[in-house]
């Protein structure tokens, strides 16, 4: 199992959570996702800044990155930005 669909399962553990990835052209990662609960998948979009602006967080996972201490968090419509392993703490203080 990749990063993507390691942090879409502990996004899915908070009950009213959903996942919109961007998978671009990754059809066997749209195939991995595929049937999971409450998880959209997309393929390449030309929108992508109104997707993020439209999100109320965005986790980005760096391409070929690791591990999570490479990812970065940001909470949508003004909020803030961070970075490492924040994607673990905040789904831990979300309960």
């Amino acid at each position: 199992m990749g990063e993507v669909e390691r942090t879409v399962d502990a996004l899915g553990r908070h009950p009213r959570a959903w996942s919109v990835v961007a998978c671009g052209r990754n059809a066997r990662l749209r195939a991995r996702l595929a049937g999971r609960e409450r998880v959209v998948t997309l393929g390449w979009r030309d929108d992508v800044p109104e997707l993020m602006a439209a999100a109320d967080v965005l986790v980005a996972l760096v391409a070929g990155a690791a591990d999570a201490s490479r990812s970065s968090v940001h909470h949508g419509r003004g909020g803030r930005r961070r970075r490492g392993r924040a994607p673990q703490r905040s789904l831990a203080a979300a309960g």
